[in-house]
Formats: C-alpha cells, sequence, structure tokens
C-alpha cells in the first residue's frame, strides 16, 4: 500500500516544463519553493510524505491535464481536499491539493450547491447560510466538504436527513484513463452508488453537486460537566437518547482540556464531560426536550441557545488546526451501551491518567437507521452509537500507554461492536488497512465496490486512500 507498481516512475525536467505550461496551476518537485508547504497535511506534525510531483490546479483542465501526465509516467494518485483523511503518505506519488479551487455556488431555488473540491465545511456553511440554507455540515469545519461527504459525513442534521453521502445529487471527475465523467443517479449510476461512500477509490473529483436544507437557525450548543459526576452525565445522556427524536443530532465528550480558556478556575484545563447537541426543529421546542441534559449536575459552562446555522460550528468547537503534536486514534461502532460499557467507558476515559486526550460517543440511528438498503455504498443502519478516541504527545514513543488504554477499553466493549468502522474516522494517525477498510461496508457492498474499482481504476492509481483493491 502507499508504493508504486510497475515501471518506476520516469519523468524528468522536459516532461516537468511541458506539464507547467499545459496548467494554470503549479507543478512542483522536491526543491522548488512552495513544494514542502504544498505537500502537508492537515496533521503535519506526525504525518510526513514526500510526494514526487504535487500539482495544486486552478480549474478542471488542469485536473485532467495532470492525470493524464500521472498515466503517462506511471504515477499513483493521491489528492487532497481539506488535509483530514490521509490513510497513507503520498510518497513518490502525484499529490493533488485542491486549495486553489474553493469556487461555491448555490441555487436557492433548488436548494442546491456547487462547489469546487478545496471548499471546506466553513465556506460551504458561510455561503448556504446567506440563502437561509444548511448543508449537512460535519462537527469539524475545517475538513474538506469532497472528501467528507464521498466517505459517508456525519453531520449535525444527520439523524434527521442522513449522511452527508446521502445530500450528494452529482459528481464531475476524471477517471484513472484520464476521461472527464459527469455521475447522476440517471448517468452511470452504478459509479454514483459507489462514490456515494467509498468515492476516492474511482477517480479524481472536479466539482460536486449537494443538496442544501431550509435551516436557518437550530437550538444548539454545549455543556460542561466536572469528571467526578461522569457517571451520572453518562447514565443519564444514554437513557435521553432512547427517546431522541429524529430532529436531535448529539454527542459527549470527555476530555482532559476542554474550553480551558472559559472554565472557572480550579476547573480550567481539567477533564471534563461535555454534552453537544443540535436541534434542527422548532428552537422553543428544543429548548424544553434539551433542559434535562443540561440540568444533570450543576454545570461548569452551558452555552445552549438558539444560533444561525452559520455558528454550528460553535457547538463542538473543535480546533482549526491539528496541535503540534503527533496523534494516535481508535474506535468503532457501537449496537448499544449497557450499563457495564458506561463503567468501563467511565474507569478508563474519565482516568487523567489514561493518555487519553478525547473519547467521543455520537448518537447514530434516526434517518442513518431508515436508509433503504443498497441506496448507496454506506449503509450504516444497525449501530446506534460511535465511540472514537484520540492521544496526542510531543513524541510518537510517549504514545505506548495511550494505545494500551484505547485497546483495553474496546476490548471491554466488544459484546457491543458489530466491528463496523466510519471511514471519516479511520485516520491516518491510527490503525489503517484492508481490514478497516473492509469493517466500513456490508461484505456484498465491498465486493461490488471491488467490481467498481475493477472497471475504472484497474491498476489501482487512486491507492493512497481507504483502499478498495481491483480484482
Amino acid at each position: 500500500m502507499g508504493e508504486n507498481s510497475g515501471e518506476p516512475v520516469t519523468f524528468g525536467k522536459k516532461e516537468l516544463k511541458k506539464l507547467k505550461k499545459e496548467i494554470e496551476g503549479k507543478a512542483l518537485v522536491p526543491g522548488n519553493w512552495g513544494y514542502d508547504r504544498a505537500s502537508e497535511v492537515w496533521d503535519s506534525t506526525g504525518f510526513k510524505q514526500h510526494p514526487a510531483l504535487t500539482v495544486v490546479p486552478k480549474k478542471a483542465a488542469d485536473i485532467q491535464v495532470a492525470v493524464s501526465f500521472a498515466r503517462e509516467h506511471n504515477l499513483p494518485i493521491a489528492v487532497q481536499s481539506g488535509g483530514h483523511g490521509h490513510p497513507h503518505p503520498a510518497n513518490e506519488a502525484m499529490f493533488i491539493n485542491f486549495e486553489k479551487m474553493t469556487a461555491i455556488e448555490v441555487d436557492k431555488e433548488k436548494a442546491l450547491a456547487r462547489l469546487e473540491p478545496g471548499v471546506l465545511l466553513k465556506d460551504l456553511v458561510k455561503e448556504a447560510y446567506k440563502h437561509d440554507l444548511a448543508p449537512l455540515s460535519g462537527f469539524s469545519q475545517s475538513v474538506g466538504v469532497t472528501g467528507y461527504m464521498l466517505a459517508g459525513g456525519i453531520s449535525w442534521l444527520t439523524r434527521k436527513y442522513g449522511a452527508g453521502a446521502s445530500s450528494i445529487r452529482a459528481v464531475e471527475l476524471v477517471t484513472a484513463d484520464g476521461f472527464f465523467r459527469r455521475v447522476t443517479e440517471t448517468e452511470d449510476p452504478d459509479l454514483f452508488w459507489g462514490l456515494r461512500g467509498a468515492g476516492a477509490n474511482y477517480g479524481v473529483v472536479t466539482a460536486l453537486e449537494c443538496a442544501l436544507y431550509p435551516h436557518k437557525e437550530v437550538f444548539g450548543g454545549h455543556v460542561v460537566y466536572p469528571v467526578k459526576d461522569v457517571k451520572e452525565v453518562l447514565d443519564a445522556y444514554v437513557d435521553f437518547t432512547r427517546t431522541a427524536p429524529p430532529e436531535l443530532t448529539s454527542a459527549v465528550r470527555i476530555t482532559p482540556f476542554p474550553f480551558g480558556e472559559i472554565l472557572p478556575e480550579p476547573e480550567a484545563g481539567k477533564t471534563a464531560v461535555i454534552i453537544m447537541a443540535c436541534y434542527c426543529g422548532d428552537p422553543g421546542e428544543g429548548e424544553r426536550l434539551l433542559l434535562p441534559l443540561r440540568t444533570i449536575v450543576k454545570p461548569l459552562r452551558d452555552s445552549f441557545k438558539k444560533m444561525p446555522f452559520s455558528k454550528v460550528g460553535k457547538i463542538s468547537d473543535d480546533p482549526p488546526v491539528a496541535p503540534p503534536f503527533h496523534l494516535y486514534s481508535d474506535g468503532g461502532a457501537l449496537t448499544s451501551l449497557t450499563s457495564a460499557d458506561l463503567e468501563n467507558i467511565e474507569k478508563v476515559a474519565g482516568n487523567p491518567d489514561s493518555g487519553i486526550a478525547v473519547t467521543e460517543i455520537r448518537h447514530l440511528g434516526g434517518a442513518l437507521a431508515a436508509q433503504p438498503e443498497g441506496e448507496m455504498a454506506f449503509s450504516f443502519r444497525e449501530p446506534n452509537f460511535y465511540i472514537y478516541m484520540q492521544a496526542a504527545a510531543p513524541h510518537p514513543e510517549n504514545l505506548a500507554k495511550s494505545r494500551a488504554s484505547m485497546d483495553h477499553l474496546l476490548e471491554s466493549l466488544k459484546p457491543s461492536m458489530p466491528g463496523r468502522l466510519l471511514l471519516n474516522f479511520i485516520d491516518g494517525f491510527g490503525k489503517v488497512g484492508l481490514d478497516r477498510t473492509k469493517a466500513a461496508y456490508y461484505p456484498v457492498t465491498f465486493e461490488r465496490l471491488r467490481d467498481l474499482k475493477s472497471r475504472y481504476d484497474p491498476a489501482n492509481v487512486f491507492r493512497f486512500n481507504h483502499n478498495i483493491p481491483p480484482r
């Protein structure tokens, strides 16, 4: 995985000069000014890569030229939208960075957005809000829309409308053969099925069209509780989710450095338990519904209020840039959370000596559970929760305790875990590989995706991803 196959890479100064003349964007090789920065990913401290060639396109035609160049010179291809989701370093490959392709067009009448592959979620949210509309936007606003949606995408509106992939209406891309294609539910429906859940495997996206939804305002925020009350808070939260309506998407997070600059002393910087939620129905009903979660015990902070959807990123307040540390993550789907499960989570995640920086449990179900079988490659019908853990350390060797704590907790949760993973939560700084990728799909889905891969990318040019191997 991540290594070139077949004949060695063959291009020199002459070929590079020709490529530079044929595109409006940039083509950079090691030693060129700007190469290092253009080749960086979001987690640049712990994830290093050295592409043979980094291309920064300005338009779709640049991408088509770049893919043809890669094919001619036996270069595998990796792409970057927001930079969060790289499972493998693009060493000796062509790396396409979309940072200059950030155009967005919104059709208010059709409730549709058309966007280039470099658009971030925060920019799409901002543009849609101008038209009183909202996308299926994820928790972290610095994520690239294209990568997030093609892999599934869990948003603050997920329990109402489903995964981000379900909002995709059209994809324009260049496939491994260098051809430009527009793919919709009626134009190449098989490929459209595969793109919505495993899209990084089939080509380089030049534009994506997604549905928008009529939500100018929501009732949302977070409430922070002391870690000493972790048992009471987790028990109350899980009990609450049993009757939560689909308009409500929520999560609970245990972390030792939450919002440290705004918590009162002596709690600032200590481990705390945070409930985050977004209600997309009537704000007054949302306030009434969420009151029990805001009064479990005396909170340290309560930010819940009616808010414009343009501020939805404040609910989780994820950092816009990666911390300057080496990271490690793990997690998985849960069909339920038993009292024994919660006790194990409390013991490990609630212990500041565990080495785990963040433990987050997201409530799923709703529209995800109601998704018709076979509608698209992404499907996550059975799990009701998802647990995700992340650790950070200045040196990779300092992460050993964190790994052991995560392994111990996940082992204890096995009776409630069906073995499913969300593709967007399989990080390059965690465990990656074929077994992990397969766990994101039903077996019949994975085999159908392999058939598509053999048809559209038989040489596995697009393999610096959660790879679907051709047959």
